[in-house]
């Protein structure tokens, strides 16, 4: 699927953050399963989330990097 497919576009921390918020986890208990900051959590979620955002309304877009 188009989502599964961007998903993977994602840098893995990124898609980490997304898969365990949406397993139901808080920014709290992501920051400790990832051993981050809720600072950072909250705010690689934010940018994970616009990029998938991105991808998934012009598919053609450039991948970036996927680290």
């Amino acid at each position: 699927s188009r989502l599964i497919a961007a998903l993977e576009q994602l840098p893995h921390q990124h898609r980490q953050i997304i898969e365990l918020r949406l397993a139901g986890l808080t920014s709290a208990e992501i920051a400790n399963t990832l051993s981050l900051t809720r600072a950072s959590v909250k705010s690689a979620q934010t940018r994970a989330y616009a990029r998938l955002r991105d991808l998934l309304s012009h598919p053609d877009a450039p991948t970036g990097d996927r680290s």
